[in-house]
């Protein structure tokens, strides 16, 4: 029960707060938006998740270095967890997935995403 308490209370913040937006306001706001630079964008995050995976495994030990890709989908997932979960759980779940498929020790993962986020 003690993991979906954050998950009702945003749930129940969220619903708050929307009773305090006014719908056509949004809709006028969302037509004047510009959409054609949410593919840049989105090229953009691709690129600096991708780049994060290539410098996370740099830093692991030489002998154990897992493929670029599955440090690169392993964040993916910790990110989208991090969405839903509070207080950084996709962390745990990228060094879970990590470890399994690689036998790297989750201390040595751990010492990396930390210094990731310190950076």
């Amino acid at each position: 029960m003690r993991p979906f308490v954050p998950i009702v209370f945003a749930f129940g913040l969220l619903g708050v707060l929307s009773l305090r937006v006014r719908p056509s306001e949004v809709i006028d706001q969302l037509g004047q938006a510009n959409f054609y630079w949410i593919p840049a964008l989105l090229v953009a995050n691709l690129a600096s998740d991708f780049f994060r995976a290539l410098r996370g495994r740099q830093q692991l030990p030489p002998d154990k270095r897992p493929p670029i890709l599955l440090l690169f989908f392993a964040g993916h997932i910790a990110s989208a967890v991090n969405f839903v979960i509070p207080l950084r759980a996709g962390e745990a779940i990228r060094t879970s997935i990590v470890s399994q498929r690689t036998g790297i020790e989750p201390a040595n993962l751990v010492a990396v995403i930390f210094g990731d986020i310190l950076t």
